[in-house]
């Protein structure tokens, strides 16, 4: 058996994937959870500050995914 992870946006979507793939006959199993950090937004600001004094910038995440020698 193969196992494959699906990350989606909202539930809404979750819903229509979950209907999707239950009509499928190939499909053995369907397994869900839920990322509480996602769909509890009540906490949104308690990240604020996260990335402060951090050299976080478009070119310095290319230059190191493509640090090439």
């Amino acid at each position: 058996m193969t196992t494959i992870t699906i990350h989606v946006r909202d539930q809404e979507n979750a819903n229509f994937v979950l209907r999707l793939l239950e009509s499928l006959n190939i499909v053995d199993d369907i397994e869900t959870s839920t990322n509480e950090r996602i769909e509890n937004n009540d906490d949104f600001f308690a990240l604020a500050g996260l990335w402060e004094d951090r050299d976080i910038s478009i070119e310095s995440i290319r230059e190191r995914a493509w640090d090439r020698q």
